[in-house]
């Protein structure tokens, strides 16, 4: 598919295989059981966290693909999932809590660009979410501290989507993906 800089093998496109190889691989890794791991087959945002290096043509996109999954796994379970979670520290830049799955070796920074912004749409759209619930549980959350507007947020996460033309394959990638929702796997 994309040849690096540095000419090493590019690990393959991405597809329903790949996707599957590495789902299992995840999966085995942290044990998921056979929901868990539906759950996650079934959820776009890992989807989308697993295949943007290799739409975008990143040197290593396998390797970078599974540690990005493997921290959107993590961060989903029970014991690490509020170590994880937005803090007032984190109110400043709706994408800074992706910080830690937006390393990448090379590829189309607009693609990228892209990539993150709709999965920072996928966050805005939990916190939308769980409002009730935050408030009666007590978990800080920025829409319910009043310090994010979502339409705000929202209208600015937009507009870093489709500023560019994207090559044809990003493009039906994202399409394949579709609107997220919300973040997480469970």
């Amino acid at each position: 598919m994309f040849n690096d800089v540095m000419g090493s093998e590019v690990s393959g496109a991405f597809n329903e295989i790949r996707w599957s190889q590495m789902v299992d691989k995840i999966a085995d890794a942290y044990r998921l059981d056979k929901e868990e791991r539906q759950q996650l087959r079934n959820n776009k945002a890992a989807r989308l966290v697993a295949g943007l290096p290799f739409v975008a043509g990143c040197r290593e996109p396998l390797r970078t693909g599974l540690s990005h999954l493997s921290l959107f796994v993590l961060a989903s379970t029970e014991a690490c999932r509020h170590d994880f979670d937005h803090k007032p520290a984190d109110n400043a830049d709706p994408l800074i809590r992706l910080k830690p799955i937006s390393h990448f070796i090379g590829g189309d920074r607009s693609v990228l660009d892209e990539g993150m912004a709709r999965l920072g749409l996928a966050l805005l759209g939990g916190y939308r979410r769980d409002q009730a619930k935050d408030r009666v549980s007590g978990e800080y959350n920025p829409l319910n501290a009043g310090v994010w507007d979502y339409d705000t947020i929202e209208t600015m996460l937009r507009t870093r989507i489709w500023i560019t033309e994207l090559p044809q394959e990003a493009e039906l990638f994202f399409a394949s993906i579709g609107p997220l929702l919300w973040w997480g796997i469970r």
